[in-house]
C-alpha cells in the first residue's frame, strides 16, 4: 500500500525502492514487478523494463498489463517482430485485452479502426484506463495517440479530453 501511495504521489524513486522491498513476498511479486517495470519504462530503461516484466510474468504468466509491458520493452529495444509476436499471442489468448490490441495496431501500423470499432460499453473509460497504464510507463506519445484516435473514431468524454490535455503537458 505504501508503494502505491508513493507512486500515486509522484515519489517515483521511493516507490521503486518500496516495490522492490515488497517483492520478497510471494503473493505480491507480480504486481510489484509490474509497477517496477512501469517505472523502468518511464525512466527509458527498457532493458530493465524487460527484465522486471519477465520476473512478474514468471510468477503470473497471464498478468494482462505486464504482458504488454514486455512487448513494449521489446519494441523500444528494437525487437519489433518479437513485440508484434508477443502482442498477437496475448490477443489470441484474450480477445478483450484492449491494451495489447491497441499496441498491436499502433506498433504494426494497422488501421486504428480495427481497435476502436471493437470497443463497446464505454470507449472513453476503456481508453482512459489504457492511457493511464501507458502514462505510468512513461509512454505519453502512445497515450496521446490512443486518446486522439478515440476522438476521431468514437467521440471523447470530458475526462478523456482533460487527460489528453494533461498528457500534452
Amino acid at each position: 500500500f505504501k508503494a502505491l501511495c508513493l507512486f500515486g504521489l509522484g515519489d517515483i524513486d521511493a516507490a521503486y525502492e518500496t516495490f522492490h522491498k515488497a517483492s520478497w513476498s510471494n503473493n505480491v511479486i507480480s504486481p510489484a514487478m509490474t509497477f517496477i517495470a512501469a517505472i523502468d519504462g518511464a525512466r527509458k530503461d527498457f532493458d530493465l523494463m524487460k527484465k522486471h516484466s519477465q520476473t512478474a510474468l514468471a510468477k503470473e504468466s497471464e498478468h494482462a498489463i505486464c504482458q504488454s509491458y514486455l512487448a513494449i520493452a521489446e519494441y523500444k529495444l528494437g525487437n519489433e517482430s518479437a513485440a508484434i509476436r508477443l502482442l498477437k499471442e496475448i490477443i489470441n489468448k484474450d480477445k478483450l485485452d484492449h491494451l495489447a490490441r491497441f499496441l498491436f495496431c499502433h506498433y504494426s501500423h494497422t488501421e486504428p479502426d480495427t481497435f476502436y470499432s471493437l470497443l463497446n460499453s464505454n470507449p472513453s473509460q476503456t481508453c482512459l484506463d489504457l492511457a493511464f497504464n501507458l502514462a505510468d510507463a512513461g509512454l505519453f506519445e502512445e497515450a496521446i495517440c490512443l486518446l486522439e484516435g478515440l476522438g476521431k473514431y468514437t467521440g471523447m468524454s470530458a475526462m478523456a479530453s482533460y487527460t489528453l490535455g494533461y498528457l500534452y503537458e
